[in-house]
């Protein structure tokens, strides 16, 4: 007995969707790290820049006050 089309493509079978599925979902995967790794680095790049800020205004109020 043939294997049942799944959507009536003639061309994928079960097994087929089942591995591109598998492919999608990593795939989906591999993004939703980056995007996280990207939005971590984006708020440690942030806070470093304000103390970098708050430091270096400090100095001058320092400086300006000696």
């Amino acid at each position: 007995m043939t294997e049942r089309k799944i959507g009536g493509c003639p061309y994928l079978n079960k097994d087929d969707i089942e591995n591109i599925a598998e492919r999608a979902a990593e795939k989906a995967v591999e993004k939703m790290t980056a995007r996280v790794y990207q939005e971590v680095g984006k708020g440690f790049i942030n806070k470093f820049l304000w103390a970098v800020g708050v430091i270096t205004i400090s100095f001058a109020v320092w400086l300006s006050h000696k």
